[in-house]
């Protein structure tokens, strides 16, 4: 499920397939989903929230955030640094996510710098996926 915004524009390839794979275990990794009470005293299953994160969410976060959406138990969403990208990042989004994945180190030091503060506790994880990956380009 999508929290913010949906995909971006021009998501018609797969990505990497070591990509996908370093994405899941890195989710699952990371914390099982959390319980909390239920107003009826049962325990409950938590969503955990998702941020995929890039330059310009065009290409590789949107896609990220398409592959997870369908996951139960997560809630996702994905932006971008650059203030123009299609959905940029906000100190809203980082204060929102448990885990954020990075596409790239350079995206954790942008990420630290502008939201320091709103990252609370989350996780921040970089895939070091590069946007010249082949994989990614545009149909």
């Amino acid at each position: 499920m999508s929290k913010f915004g949906g995909l971006g524009k021009g998501h018609q390839k797969p990505p990497p397939a070591a990509a996908v794979a370093g994405g899941k275990a890195a989710i699952a990794g990371a914390s099982r989903l959390r319980e909390t009470d239920d107003p009826d005293g049962e325990r409950v299953a938590a969503l955990k929230n998702v941020l995929f994160v890039c330059s310009q969410n065009r290409l590789r976060s949107p896609k990220a955030e398409q592959i997870f959406s369908g996951r139960p138990g997560l809630e996702v969403s994905s932006a971008g640094t650059n203030h123009d990208s299609e959905n940029p990042l906000t100190a809203e989004l980082v204060a929102w996510a448990d885990i954020i994945f990075v596409m790239e180190k350079a995206h954790r030091g942008k990420l630290q710098k502008r939201f320091g503060a709103a990252l609370k506790g989350a996780r921040v994880v970089s895939l070091d996926i590069p946007t010249t990956t082949s994989s990614w380009t545009r149909c």
